[in-house]
């Protein structure tokens, strides 16, 4: 039933999918996971993809529930500009119920395992977006993995655990960006406090608070991402 579940959520969300994705090679994948478990992804392609060059590859953890219908809503931040500009975009949807910030957090150094195998991540090395709650999953996956990534970018977000604080410096030396609207009552003070932590370990983030903007940021929807590209690569 779950299996089953997986793969209408999968169809649906690519008929959903925006035009200007649709236009690339683009492909719901399933990884199994060496403890069994099978993940999907949902991977957008640039024009003349070719499997033996390097390709910048930016991993997008979804919003919400982090299923394949919240990877394909995610994408309208991240996919024009990704497809514009050659890069991979590779968006993976937890298990069942389950949140790559919290209880899927263990899944995180398997998925980047399998993901390394199969793309040709430039330097070997992603770079990291999330949404609201993938903010929060790309915290704990840059947190748990520095060497993994090259830059960091949320729109909302912070790490999800109070022992993550202490774990900060890792960060040192990666591009940490971080968006959040003036009237997200439930993001603006732990992520304030989250960039006091970062300039406390050494750490100087890009911290934007969007005037009068609620929780969710659709002033960088959409072609409207390339600032948030150039502060990837900065």
């Amino acid at each position: 039933m779950m299996l089953r579940r997986a793969f209408l959520a999968s169809l649906a969300a690519m008929l959903t999918f925006s035009t200007a994705a649709r236009a690339m090679e683009d492909r719901v994948l399933t990884l199994p996971l060496p403890d069994g478990t099978p993940l999907n992804i949902w991977v957008v392609f640039p024009d003349g993809y070719d499997p033996a060059k390097p390709v910048p590859t930016l991993l997008a953890f979804p919003p919400g529930a982090q299923d394949l219908s919240m990877v394909d809503a995610g994408f309208y931040w991240w996919a024009p500009v990704a497809i514009e500009r050659g890069w991979l975009l590779i968006g993976p949807a937890a298990p069942w119920g389950k949140t790559f910030g919290r209880e899927a957090r263990p899944l995180i150094g398997p998925l980047l395992d399998e993901l390394l195998a199969r793309f040709p991540v430039a330097d070997g090395k992603f770079h990291l977006a999330g949404i609201s709650n993938g903010g929060v999953s790309a915290f704990a996956a840059a947190l748990d993995f520095p060497a993994r990534f090259r830059s960091l970018t949320v729109l909302a977000g912070m790490p999800p655990r109070e022992n993550d604080y202490a774990t900060l410096s890792a960060l040192r030396g990666m591009p940490v960006n971080m968006l959040v609207g003036q009237y997200d009552e439930g993001f603006l003070a732990p992520m304030t406090r989250t960039r006091d932590a970062l300039v406390a370990a050494g750490i100087l983030p890009h911290f934007q608070v969007v005037p009068r903007a609620p929780h969710t940021l659709y002033e960088f929807q959409g072609d409207a991402a390339a600032p948030l590209f150039d502060l990837m690569v900065r």
